[in-house]
């Protein structure tokens, strides 16, 4: 049930799922209704919560169970780059072109 896995997500992060509805722009009233009636969110509500925790909605919906496997830009740049300056844009994009060439290049093989 989505009640469920939204509200442990809620408390792994350390944060009330009223205070996720009112910086995610939706009605707190809703919750209630997932907790009372098993109702899912819309798609566009889904996107929202899973862009606030940086998961996936299939992790939200509970068709998959790992949300380590969620790697977001941030984690990435710290990876690369060493996390004690920032990255540029121009930095960050020359990554991303790296990782179109290698996505090109091993499509072909």
């Amino acid at each position: 049930m989505f009640y469920d896995r939204f509200v442990e997500i809620c408390k792994q992060h350390n944060v009330s799922p009223s205070q996720v509805a009112i910086r995610c722009g939706f009605n707190k009233s809703s919750i209630t209704s997932w907790k009372k009636n098993g109702y899912t969110p819309r798609q566009e509500i889904l996107i929202k919560i899973a862009d606030y925790f940086n998961v996936t909605v299939d992790f939200l919906l509970g068709n998959q169970q790992n949300e380590s496997t969620v790697i977001s830009d941030e984690d990435i740049k710290t990876a690369l780059f060493g996390g004690d300056k920032p990255v540029s844009d121009e930095m960050w994009d020359e990554v991303k072109s790296y990782v179109e060439y290698l996505k090109t290049k091993y499509q072909n093989n």
